[in-house]
């Protein structure tokens, strides 16, 4: 593989932000594959987005220093296979990853020749491509967009500060759910809550009654990053919450936007920016097998104002620094008066 010297003004960057693992050599042209099992979606892209631009800042410049090339299979295994075999001899200086199932099918075709970096992966450990959060001590490296439940429940506590009886509603078997759900009763004690109940709901139609089920015996129903419960099936779980002056946090965004009082989560743009820094850091020369899991470490935190209005939740002056986005849209809340 030729290295060239790079220009000094470009070096002098790389050496600011990676100070310590730049040899001072890089390859003249970056060339990436970039493989996604399942269709592309807007968590893809947003990845896609942050990598992009992390590669930007540090000089690359995309059809010129630096070539994406994209392998969609759309859930055809078969296709996905032969994909596999077209990266492995496609002389590449990186595979990025998106996704779950993208990353299993490369492990599963030993794809071992080319450094893979992954990302769009909720829990790596728990799905068998890494066995620790401290590094792969393979060709694989990568990031995830789970959040600490500590962390979510700690920012929430500043505007509520007392939750003894906590709800979650989930998708019943849905399994990053499960390990969402898993972590709550590991640290719930450790974090005051006397009580955790849980109500999974089968699909968008029963999250109502999921909710009715449990609005009476809580202070407050956490959302898990949980698809069926951070669409707009959320609504049916916002009528009921709010109405019973329940306040509803997430570990995504879109319950805040449907009505939920706060979320803490992972921004993928973010997230992808770390993961070009990942990207930029092995294709000079970092060992991938040595990198921890990558995380957002400060979560982006979004507020409802006029859930928090309508719940009298003031916020609090503490949480002036710590919010990165408000959420304004009008809530039309039948109380029955």
């Amino acid at each position: 593989m030729r290295r060239v010297t790079k220009p000094w003004t470009a070096l002098i960057i790389l050496l600011l932000l990676f100070t310590g693992l730049v040899s001072g050599y890089s390859i003249e042209k970056a060339k990436v594959a970039v493989f996604i099992f399942k269709p592309s979606t807007e968590i893809y892209d947003r990845i896609m987005a942050g990598v992009k631009a992390t590669f930007v800042e540090v000089g690359y410049r995309e059809n010129r220093s630096l070539l994406f090339d994209y392998y969609e299979a759309r859930r055809d295994e078969w296709q996905a296979i032969k994909m596999v075999e077209k990266i492995r001899n496609g002389n590449y200086n990186l595979v990025l990853s998106l996704g779950t199932r993208s990353t299993q099918i490369l492990q599963e075709n030993a794809l071992s020749e080319v450094p893979v970096l992954f990302s769009g992966v909720f829990d790596p450990v728990n799905a068998g491509i890494v066995s620790s959060l401290d590094g792969s001590q393979s060709n694989y490296a990568g990031s995830s967009h789970r959040q600490e439940f500590s962390k979510q429940f700690a920012y929430f506590l500043e505007i509520v500060p007392s939750v003894k009886r906590l709800g979650i509603i989930f998708r019943d078997g849905e399994p990053n759910s499960l390990v969402q759900v898993a972590e709550v009763e590991r640290v719930k004690k450790s974090l005051g809550l006397a009580e955790v109940i849980l109500s999974p709901a089968k699909d968008a139609e029963d999250l109502a009654r999921a909710t009715s089920q449990i609005v009476d015996k809580v202070d407050a129903i956490y959302l898990p990053a949980d698809i069926l419960v951070s669409s707009s099936a959320a609504l049916h779980i916002r009528d009921v919450a709010i109405t019973k002056k329940i306040p509803v946090f997430a570990a995504l965004v879109d319950p805040t936007k449907y009505g939920a009082l706060i979320s803490t989560y992972t921004d993928l743009y973010i997230l992808g920016k770390q993961v070009g820094r990942m990207a930029v850091r092995i294709i000079y020369g970092v060992d991938p097998g040595s990198m921890p899991i990558e995380f957002q470490n400060i979560p982006s935190v979004v507020v409802n104002r006029e859930a928090a209005e309508f719940l009298d939740i003031p916020i609090p002056e503490s949480m002036s620094g710590k919010i990165t986005g408000v959420i304004g849209k009008y809530l039309v809340i039948s109380t029955g008066d």
